[in-house]
């Protein structure tokens, strides 16, 4: 089958590759849509960072080459012989996490912190592929008015809901979101249909800025606004209750810390390509917050809720869909350097 394989640094190929026999807890899916996240671009750009290089997994036993890819959507081809629940012919959306089930924080519930999780296509193969094989706890049936590139959209609006529940926003808040990639957006989409009386966006792009407005946010452009001062005028001098920090920088970390309010809430989101360094004394004259996200805290089936009673909307944020053959061209190399883009689909058939 066609897959595409992160071998390296900035090395991804599309190439043939034999799919693994097919496990009894596992299901094997035909892939219809794959959503390119900023988590495979730091990999591709800047990593390994997750990849398994040199060891194999601990959960997996796999380490590189691995097929990318984690946010999909797509139909149940084959079903493993221990598997219950699934039949072929299932439309279907996928955590991108799988858990070993055994650790205290899998017996607590909270899979994505599993002490072995591995990440499809970061420790185990993924679906930049036309076919994958997945462990069934983390697959989920499609509605049937949810589309495939809807499905492929699930995976990270469960990480933006995760962010908007751990910061613990309140009706009539304020919310200052500091990053527009696709977590950013849906996250400040979100922020608003849960009653935040203001959700300030910091955008650069126009595109960006058109989304954020269009869905009420409040955009400030860092070339040309003072972002604190302005956050502070409109909150009465005191500051947001939330920042959530959605980039991975010193700037923008320091950005955060400094426009909340006192005892505010700072969510941290982003990936740092390099150790920042931080002011803690922001943190402890303030009394703020600090808090950390990985993934989506199992919150797919109340996405998968919001897209079929269409309170949230996918469409704004997919800004490319292109084939699997043009992944590193018009994907890769077109989200790293073309900053307008939120969501690219990748179609694994053309």
């Amino acid at each position: 089958m066609k897959a595409a394989v992160w071998y390296g640094n900035k090395d991804i190929r599309v190439e043939d590759r034999e799919l693994d026999e097919l496990g009894p807890d596992e299901l094997q899916i035909k892939v219809a849509k794959v959503g390119l996240c900023g988590t495979d671009l730091h990999e591709w750009w800047a990593g390994p960072i997750f990849m398994p290089v040199d060891e194999p997994h601990p959960l997996t036993g796999k380490k590189t080459p691995l097929t990318a890819g984690h946010e999909f959507s797509g139909v149940v081809s084959k079903v493993g012989s221990a598997v219950t629940g699934f039949k072929v012919g299932d439309r279907i959306a996928s955590d991108s996490a799988t858990w070993c089930g055994e650790c205290d924080n899998c017996k607590k519930g909270w899979h994505s912190l599993c002490k072995k999780c591995a990440f499809m296509g970061l420790s185990r193969d993924g679906a930049y592929a036309e076919y994958v094989n997945v462990p069934s706890p983390s697959i989920y049936k499609l509605p049937d008015s949810v589309s495939f590139e809807w499905g492929a959209m699930v995976e990270p609006f469960a990480c933006a809901l995760h962010v908007i529940h751990k910061s613990r926003l309140m009706l009539g808040e304020t919310i200052v979101v500091i990053g527009t990639g696709a977590i950013g957006l849906m996250a400040a989409h979100l922020a608003k249909i849960a009653g935040a009386s203001k959700v300030f966006v910091v955008a650069r792009t126009d595109i960006k800025k058109k989304v954020a407005k269009n869905m009420g946010a409040i955009v400030l452009d860092p070339a040309t606004d003072n972002i604190t001062e302005i956050v502070k005028s409109q909150t009465g001098g005191q500051g947001a209750d939330v920042a959530l920090e959605v980039v991975g920088t010193e700037e923008t970390i320091d950005l955060a810390l400094n426009v909340v309010k006192t005892r505010g809430r700072v969510v941290l989101v982003g990936f740092p390509e390099e150790k920042p360094v931080v002011d803690w004394n922001l943190i402890l004259y303030n009394e703020l917050e600090v808090l950390g996200i990985l993934n989506n805290g199992g919150q797919i089936p109340q996405v998968l809720d919001l897209m079929a009673n269409r309170t949230i909307n996918p469409e704004p944020f997919i800004t490319g869909r292109i084939g699997m053959s043009d992944l590193v061209e018009k994907g890769y190399k077109e989200l790293k350097h073309n900053k307008g883009h939120i969501k690219i689909l990748v179609d694994p058939m053309l």
